[in-house]
């Protein structure tokens, strides 16, 4: 464990930074955030600074106090940097909207996900898995990332969506808007313009379809619904709640499953376990999320004067949600820091809390559970075989490469 850091001295780190996240010294700074500045003010070289929140109990207060901290996007939405200049916020979705408007998206969805469904999902996710281990029986070495944590995730997700005949599109589209800050993964400007404009045009003919012929999918069930007016979702927040559903519901099942074959790799007897007891698949999965929390964090805004901790939070201050420091908060989580499948009472931060957690976090479960079963079963002696490239961000805790041997 590295010396506790000096916060009264200039910080040798900075938040916003993606190398920070990427090769910094992570777990160490928000241990010593958590302990002796659980309310943080991070300077920015090309910004006003904001408010970091790094105990858990302080993250799930401020998430379900919309009222009070916003995610709305024209107070700023959900990034560090002002969402509205990214050009991928075309309109309004549930993630940049706070109630009674984000009810109204997330109603429009849910019944994609009500338990029900969910249920129904799982023959689904097995016939995915099955296509993926069937695709790796002539291989011996081969991407992990490529060959099963990308196509699971996509392929329940595009099925979904309605969408499967252009599950390489998905994969490009939400891979080019996640990877901003990546060099190896950023298109030019003019390429993601592009992208931008495909996928618009994309969900529009989706649009067109299901509302002259409705069918039983999620963004038939978007098309369809109704605001709280009586009238249909606006064109452009169409289009930003269907590039959200894809960046979400592929990214955060894809991390999750490459991070957690990581974290396997690094706890041996942990995989063993789970290789000779599957019964343990929902809890893995659970511990898994925690682990990796594949989103590493939310921003709110303040709508008003708050104090939170003794310190006091003005009006539009910039207030970041930390889930990686509160998914290892000492005063929460026994062994914080010990990756454990049997782990109980994980009420973790992975996919958020209050009233933005996660929709799709049942589903999200369920694939990282019946993978790692069907893998584990096919190729329990399955080994780390190369160095893992992971995205650079500050906001995805991503996996672009990793090389396995079975």
């Amino acid at each position: 464990m590295s010396a506790p850091i000096d916060f009264a001295q200039s910080p040798a780190f900075d938040l916003a930074d993606p190398d920070f996240h990427t090769y910094g010294d992570v777990d160490q700074v928000f241990r010593d955030l958590r302990r002796t500045e659980p309310v943080y003010w991070q300077r920015e070289k090309d910004g006003p600074g904001f408010w970091s929140i790094t105990k858990y109990d302080d993250i799930v207060a401020v998430s379900k106090n919309p009222k009070i901290f916003s995610s709305d996007l024209e107070r700023g939405g959900f990034h560090i940097e002002d969402s509205r200049t990214f050009a991928v916020n075309t309109g309004t979705n549930m993630i940049t909207s706070d109630p009674p408007q984000h009810s109204a998206y997330r109603k429009a969805v849910a019944p994609a996900f009500a338990p029900t469904r969910v249920r129904e999902l799982a023959a689904t996710i097995q016939n995915s898995v099955a296509e993926v281990m069937q695709a790796l029986a002539s291989r011996s070495t081969f991407d992990f990332v490529d060959l099963v944590s990308a196509p699971v995730a996509i392929d329940v997700l595009a099925r979904l969506l309605g969408a499967s005949r252009n599950k390489q599109d998905l994969i490009r589209w939400s891979d080019e808007l996640v990877g901003y800050d990546d060099p190896t993964v950023r298109s030019s400007e003019a390429e993601i313009t592009e992208s931008l404009r495909r996928m618009s045009m994309f969900a529009l003919g989706l649009r067109l379809k299901y509302s002259k012929a409705p069918e039983d999918t999620m963004i038939s069930m978007l098309v369809n619904s109704k605001t709280d007016a009586g009238k249909p979702m606006n064109v452009s927040d169409f289009i930003a709640t269907f590039i959200l559903l894809i960046v979400a519901g592929n990214e955060t099942s894809r991390n999750a499953i490459s991070g957690g074959m990581l974290a396997l790799f690094e706890n041996a007897p942990q995989k063993r376990l789970l290789s000779e007891h599957p019964e343990l698949a929902n809890a893995a999965a659970n511990e898994i999320v925690r682990w990796v929390t594949p989103v590493i964090y939310m921003r709110r805004t303040a709508t008003e004067d708050v104090t939170l901790r003794n310190t006091r939070i003005k009006a539009g201050d910039k207030v970041v949600l930390w889930y990686t420091s509160g998914n290892r908060d000492e005063d929460t989580f026994e062994r914080p820091y010990e990756f454990d499948i049997t782990r109980q009472k994980a009420a973790h931060l992975g996919f958020g809390s209050g009233t933005h957690y996660c929709v799709g976090s049942r589903v999200a479960r369920m694939q990282i559970g019946i993978l790692f079963t069907s893998l584990l079963q096919r190729y329990p002696n399955i080994q780390l075989a190369g160095d893992v490239e992971k995205l650079r961000s500050n906001f995805i805790n991503g996996v672009k490469r990793m090389p396995v041997s079975v």
